[in-house]
């Protein structure tokens, strides 16, 4: 299935001579994840992921025998789920992430105790009005100030590592739709995604995937979604089945990119994360065609 998904995609796991990441057209690209609760799309997270990582190691055969450690350009930031969590789903994926990270070919950013270290932090100055506060809204009133400076400054600290070296960060935001959940501000959330696209894709060259998982009756998740659709190079939406329910087929993968002419190219997968299947679909420009062609794989 996912090789089938990295054609979707035209990228390539393969190292070139330089040993920079095979990551083809996403060079330079922001990749938008987008599910709702009732579908189940942190597959394609655990993806690009085991993809990136794999694309970074380069065989011994080409590696000089005093090789010093990759540099770190795989950055992890979770707002849900522990390493713990990301570590035994990568086993499946043939890669130990507990290695990878000591080794520094992975950083992984528990974002939500970044955020928690900066709210102390402005506790600590701001006691004098936390005294007129109930104790169980200081959190909350923080984070309606909708201060992500601190945890911007972090993802970059670990980008300008990669100065000097051949390599382009790849930062993987797994659920910032969790954000949304507690408290943060809609607007200061769109600024900081629209300020790591410009800093890890406009000026770096890097690669950005900004996973949401959203609930669909919740206006701000919609607004969320269409900021960042707005701003993204390619967009891979999981959808329960059109023809309804199926025991060998769980859902629809739809891949829309923006062509040159902001016309909105879509293709639609069919997939399956038990029997990996994937069943391509697809359309022509969405803005003069609505025809479909089916191509099983």
């Amino acid at each position: 299935m996912f090789n089938e998904l990295n054609h979707l995609l035209d990228v390539s796991a393969v190292n070139n001579s330089n040993g920079d990441i095979g990551s083809g057209s996403l060079d330079g690209k922001h990749v938008l994840l987008s599910d709702f609760t009732k579908d189940d799309g942190a597959f394609l997270v655990h993806h690009f992921i085991s993809h990136f990582l794999k694309a970074q190691q380069v065989s011994p055969s080409q590696q000089p025998p005093s090789c010093a450690p990759p540099a770190i350009n795989v950055i992890v930031v979770s707002f849900a789920q522990s390493f713990n969590h990301f570590h035994c789903v990568a086993q499946k994926f043939g890669l130990n992430l507990r290695q990878l990270r000591e080794s520094g070919s992975l950083v992984f950013v528990e974002a939500l105790k970044e955020l928690g270290d900066a709210i102390i932090h402005q506790g600590r100055g701001r006691e004098a009005d936390a005294e007129e506060e109930e104790q169980g809204n200081t959190f909350c009133s923080v984070l309606r100030d909708g201060d992500m400076s601190q945890l911007f400054r972090r993802l970059n600290f670990y980008m300008e590592d990669q100065e000097g070296t051949n390599r382009r960060p790849v930062v993987i935001l797994d659920n910032v739709s969790v954000l949304l959940t507690i408290g943060v501000p809609l607007l200061k959330l769109v600024t900081f995604c629209n300020t790591l696209v410009a800093s890890v894709c406009r000026q770096k060259g890097g690669t950005l995937v900004t996973h949401l998982i959203l609930n669909d009756e919740d206006e701000q998740d919609r607004m969320l979604l269409k900021h960042l659709i707005y701003s993204c190079d390619c967009h891979l939406q999981v959808t329960p089945l059109s023809t309804g329910h199926s025991n060998d087929v769980h859902g629809e993968l739809i891949r829309s990119t923006e062509q040159p002419a902001r016309e909105i190219n879509v293709q639609v997968a069919e997939h399956s994360t038990d029997t990996c299947t994937l069943n391509v679909v697809f359309s022509g420009i969405f803005s003069v065609t609505h025809s479909v062609t089916r191509l099983t794989l």
